[in-house]
């Protein structure tokens, strides 16, 4: 999957460049947790799952022009999940839109299923 998200968030720190991620250089057996944890801190906080940790390999680079944060994400197949508990202590203001580049997504929200294809938003 390879996606570019914009986000705008009002509580985010303005980067004066771009910052880039890479689980390659991260030990095999903390890849997933380290890529999990850079995404949310970059966006929101949700619990993340992947079916095959052995091999995982993924990319995420983030920039931010005032509110807006623009970020690419390539990564293998993997779900996220926000919980009652990530709702209560994540910002409720913010505003995310995806397009997506190569793969395929699937999103549920509040009983209302789509799937993203290349080139959807």
């Amino acid at each position: 999957m390879r996606f570019i998200f914009y986000c705008i968030r009002r509580d985010l720190l303005t980067l004066t460049m771009e910052i880039n991620y890479s689980t390659a250089t991260v030990d095999v057996d903390h890849r997933f947790e380290y890529w999990s944890d850079v995404v949310c801190s970059h966006f929101i906080p949700a619990s993340s799952r992947v079916s095959n940790r052995e091999n995982f390999s993924a990319r995420f680079s983030v920039r931010a022009l005032g509110s807006l944060t623009i970020a690419e994400m390539s990564s293998p197949q993997h779900s996220w999940e926000r919980t009652p508990h990530h709702l209560r202590t994540g910002p409720n203001d913010d505003f995310m839109l995806s397009l997506m580049l190569a793969g395929r997504g699937f999103l549920s929200q509040s009983g209302r299923d789509t799937m993203q294809r290349p080139g959807d938003i």
